[in-house]
């Protein structure tokens, strides 16, 4: 399949049921089992229906793209629960959105977000992704801001207005060649 299929559907080499290769403290997993989808729905549905109009919508079309093929999802699960999911949405030109990054308040500021994007970014090496791409809510902003440029993204917009009046969304992209250290609008914008 030539990488500019990704559009359509993730690479068959990285197929949905193969966990990722990067070691990680994470206990992560690929999306695909039997109740990956109820659990998801439960964890992030009430959060983007509060961010996104449409939110919990969104997410359902997008866990259907995962078991379809046409998106794909790593799931961090301790003892049992769902504690974080980062998942990818093939965009054209072997691009891919992250389009979901979460992990349970419990997990946050220990280093399991740097973890999970670090494998998300491993990956996209290997696979020879040449632009990924990150969205944070205003509400989310500093925190998405302070993981993501420590991993080579950088602002490189803000969409005003985006879901409504003050609700603005920002854009961080991310490169090969810039994501491999803590460089950028770190500094710059205090994250």
């Amino acid at each position: 399949m030539p990488t500019t299929a990704i559009s359509a559907r993730i690479r068959p080499e990285r197929a949905v049921d193969q966990p990722l290769s990067v070691e990680t403290r994470l206990p992560l997993r690929p999306y695909g089992r039997e109740n990956d989808w109820l659990l998801i729905m439960q964890h992030l549905a009430p959060l983007l229906a509060s961010s996104y109009p449409g939110g919990a919508q969104w997410l359902s079309r997008r866990l259907d793209d995962i078991g379809e093929g046409r998106a794909r999802a790593q799931l961090v699960e301790v003892s049992g629960q769902l504690r974080g999911v980062a998942i990818e949405t093939p965009k054209a030109s072997n691009q891919i959105k992250l389009s979901t990054l979460w992990l349970a308040p419990s997990l946050r500021g220990c280093g399991f977000g740097h973890e999970l994007l670090q494998a998300c970014t491993s990956r996209w090496r290997a696979d020879g992704v040449p632009l990924a791409w990150i969205t944070a809510s205003s509400t989310a902003l500093k925190a998405v801001g302070g993981l993501v440029t420590q991993h080579g993204f950088d602002l490189t917009a803000c969409e005003r207005d985006r879901y409504g009046i003050g609700r603005d969304e920002w854009v961080f992209q991310w490169t090969p060649d810039r994501g491999t250290s803590p460089v950028g609008p770190r500094a710059r914008h205090g994250w």
